[in-house]
């Protein structure tokens, strides 16, 4: 549910329904905490979304990218290029703009945010 309410661009009631799943089942999947980071990011906590994803231990590029666009959004270079390298040595094909025409956004403005993010990196 969190999941879905993050693509229909209801972010908050996502992480409730997220930090509840998680607290209901401690050993949940690794992609609760993706689940939990892009409803995060969609809130403008871009420092917590990063804290989020710090949490799984073999990311897949979607976390990675979201990694990306949060240290974008916080303007921290220093991370945003450790960011940028992690994603393309474990993704070499991976291409921001085909990653963000395949999220399955209810709202313009969320797609628009994440792929304005990821463009500051010049990715």
């Amino acid at each position: 549910m969190g999941e879905l309410l993050a693509f229909a661009g209801r972010p908050e009631e996502a992480e409730q329904w997220v930090r509840k799943s998680m607290s209901l089942n401690p050993y949940h999947p690794q992609r609760y905490w993706t689940h939990l980071a892009r409803a995060l990011f969609h809130q403008g906590r871009y420092a917590e979304t990063g804290d989020a994803l710090d949490q799984i231990g073999r990311p897949r590029s979607d976390d990675l990218a979201y990694a990306v666009a949060a240290s974008a959004m916080l303007q921290d270079g220093q991370a945003t290029a450790r960011n940028v390298e992690a994603l393309r040595v474990a993704f070499p094909d991976f291409s921001a703009a085909e990653f963000v025409d395949n999220l399955p956004y209810a709202r313009d403005e969320d797609l628009d945010l994440l792929r304005d993010a990821l463009v500051r990196t010049e990715f």
